[in-house]
C-alpha cells in the first residue's frame, strides 16, 4: 500500500469519525439544552409566583 492511499484512508476514517461523533453529541446537546432551557422557565414561573404570592 502506498502513503498516499493510506493517508487518503486515515483522512476518510477521520471525517467519518468526526461526523460520527457529532451525530452522537448532537442529539445530547439538544436534550441538554431544553432541559437546561425547561429548568431555567421552570426557575422563572417560580420566583415569579413567589414574588406574586408575597408581595
Amino acid at each position: 500500500m502506498s502513503p498516499d492511499n493510506f493517508r487518503l484512508i486515515l483522512a476518510i476514517c477521520a471525517i467519518l469519525l468526526t461526523f460520527g461523533c457529532l451525530f452522537i453529541i448532537q442529539p445530547l446537546l439538544a436534550i441538554i439544552a431544553l432541559l437546561g432551557g425547561a429548568l431555567w422557565l421552570l426557575g422563572a414561573a417560580i420566583w415569579w409566583w413567589w414574588k406574586w404570592w408575597n408581595r
